[in-house]
């Protein structure tokens, strides 16, 4: 690391991408950026008259008709077996599943039957679902209130009906502070401040678009930046965004990378763009976006909120959290500045200000330290418009100099609850065995016939094998809502989430994708468990634990990286259909863990992969 009279910031080990540096290599997360180094410390800027824009994309979706999950069946358990190899061998097996969905009869039988019982379902905006999307939506308002040029806050569930149907929205870990986000003691401010525009869910992604064009034509125009945060479910390989929609949310129209490039066309734009969903780091990796951005997750990594709390409810992501801390720390640079000060005292001299690459520094440094012990999971990244690090932290990341350590302290605290923590242990506060409870391609186009009980019965059984083949924790933003449905399911409760066939496709999906894993695993000849009794979670933690003193564990983390990007490169897996649910990363995770475990170079697994495609 550089001396104390050269204070430098290596940004390639903080997940940083260049643009101009150095030649592309593998690993693209440090593309360009290898043995460069850029200063804390900057010149300092004018706060910026930064034009602020939030856009949310989660709806209050209610999956419709529901099945009573309260019946019972003694019918035989669905039964499923793997048969050939590679993609085809996937076709069979997928194809294979039986639909157990009767016609239109039992819809609408079954919405009779819910017509007389008037529930009011739960959606996926509340805090069980997808809510905590909209907690970082709430706590950033309220950090960023009044600030700036311009703001521009967009979603498409307005505030007091989610208040009024799901009560308190907070934010943080539950099991240390957290804070209410919104609430009774808040709901009037926010209406009043009038920056919130609620928009029809079918129509709030081009709304979004135009805004945004408009926005960035003013700034362009009065060279003021623009600082776009983003709140939504993410896809791999193409790192679209979920906004709005009226079906479920992988129905939702997409934000892609295009229409921000083409927003941004002729215009010049200090553009920065702040992410929370899921593989978004890829947004950081395209050449013809040339802004800077600050994303939860890496380009093959999904994203976490805060483990549920005692009540089922998550409270916002890790990543705002740090977010929010680095921001903190950002308002005194003695804290913030890991240097030791030269003798003349640079901290009280006014020529002086820390730079957009020590921003990234500290955010890094909290998420791992501070948030979250097992911070190397998230692999977030960082990129700087035209690899221009050294500018003033608040000019080349826009956002506005405020007091936000009083901003979040306004806000009414909530009470600490039991439980495990992220942040005391290096093992993490992430239960695995929450996911399955206290339990110890396409099924359209098939004609068979059953009963409601049978389709119930199958389901059950699909639910019982997915629940208890170590699926990914709760928190993690693409299997939160299916792992809470499956439960649902095999508890006997009603299930909102999902119509009965998407949740049987979803299930029969990841189940039939894990079984191919093996397959998979099984043809190159590698000595690993099955998918369906690989513990990732587990596996990662005694990885990570042990990274930061076993050389060993370093290595063996840094392959399993290289080969998961080879393996979504491939791609080994399709993605799932509409009706399937999101993508699920376990077969992936994996694969490219039995490499890891593997004594293979990295050249043979190029080889078995090349192998498992063609076969």
């Amino acid at each position: 690391m550089a001396s104390s009279s050269k204070k430098e910031v290596y940004p390639a080990t903080i997940g940083g991408y260049g643009r101009q540096f150095g030649v592309q290599i593998p690993d693209q997360s440090r593309a360009g950026l290898v043995n460069l180094a850029f200063s804390t410390w900057s010149p300092p800027d004018i706060q910026p008259k930064t034009r602020i824009i939030a856009l949310c994309g989660v709806t209050d979706y209610t999956g419709k008709p529901s099945l009573d999950f309260s019946s019972s069946s003694d019918n035989e358990s669905l039964k499923k077996s793997f048969s050939g190899k590679g993609k085809k061998g996937m076709e069979r097996l997928v194809s294979g599943t039986k639909n157990y969905f009767t016609s239109s009869k039992t819809s609408k039988r079954l919405t009779r039957k819910n017509k007389k019982k008037k529930p009011l379902p739960s959606g996926l905006a509340s805090p069980e679902a997808d809510g905590w999307f909209l907690s970082d939506f709430f706590m950033f308002y309220h950090l960023f209130k009044g600030l700036g040029a311009s703001q521009q806050w967009l979603l498409c569930e307005s505030p007091r009906h989610l208040l009024s149907k799901y009560g308190n929205y907070e934010h943080g870990e539950s099991s240390g502070e957290h804070r209410m986000v919104l609430g009774p003691e808040l709901i009037k401010n926010i209406e009043a401040d009038n920056n919130i525009r609620v928009f029809d869910p079918a129509d709030l992604l081009q709304d979004f678009l135009r805004t945004f064009q408009d926005e960035c034509k003013t700034a362009a125009k009065l060279n003021q930046p623009v600082l776009l945060m983003i709140f939504g479910h993410g896809d791999p390989g193409t790192y679209g965004v979920a906004i709005g929609g009226r079906g479920n949310t992988t129905n939702a129209p997409r934000l892609h990378i295009n229409h921000i490039v083409a927003s941004l066309r002729s215009l010049d734009v200090a553009l920065t763009m702040l992410l929370t969903s899921c593989y978004s780091g890829g947004w950081v990796l395209q050449p013809n976006l040339n802004i800077s951005a600050l994303t939860a997750a890496g380009a093959k990594k999904p994203s976490r909120s805060w483990p549920a709390s005692l009540r089922g409810r998550n409270h916002g992501s890790v990543y705002a959290t740090a977010v929010r801390e680095a921001l903190i720390k950002m308002e005194d640079e003695k804290v913030t500045q890991y240097h030791p000060a030269p003798s003349d005292n640079i901290f009280e001299r006014p020529d002086h200000s820390s730079s957009y690459a020590e921003l990234a520094r500290v955010i890094h440094s909290t998420l791992l330290n501070d948030v979250d012990r097992r911070g190397s999971r998230h692999g977030i990244q960082f990129s700087a418009k035209d690899d221009m690090w050294e500018l003033e932290w608040r000019k080349r990341s826009g956002i506005p100099l405020a007091a936000f350590q009083s901003r979040w302290e306004a806000l009414p605290r909530m009470p600490v609850q039991s439980g495990s923590s992220l942040r005391q242990s290096k093992a993490g506060g992430v239960d695995t065995a929450s996911s399955v409870g206290t339990t110890t391609n396409n099924v359209h186009g098939l004609s068979e016939r059953f009963n409601d009980n049978q389709a119930n019965s199958a389901t059950k059984d699909l639910a019982y094998g997915y629940l208890h083949s170590f699926p990914p924790p709760d928190n993690s933003a693409p299997d939160k809502v299916i792992n809470l449905a499956a439960r649902s399911l095999l508890k006997g409760s009603c299930c909102s989430y999902f119509t009965p066939e998407d949740l049987h496709a979803a299930l029969a999906y990841r189940l039939g994708l894990m079984s191919l894993a093996t397959a998979y695993k099984n043809l190159v000849g590698l000595d690993f468990c099955d998918c369906e009794n690989f513990d990732y979670e587990s596996w990662q933690e005694s990885l990570l634990c042990t990274i930061g003193t076993s050389a060993e564990a370093r290595d063996r983390w840094q392959n399993f990286d290289t080969y998961s990007g080879m393996i979504h490169q491939a791609p080994v897996f399709d993605p799932p259909t509409a009706q399937q649910g999101w993508h699920y990363n376990k077969p992936n995770d994996y694969l490219a863990a039995s490499f890891a475990e593997s004594n293979l170079t990295i050249d043979q697994v190029k080889e078995a992969i090349k192998i498992i495609i063609s076969g």
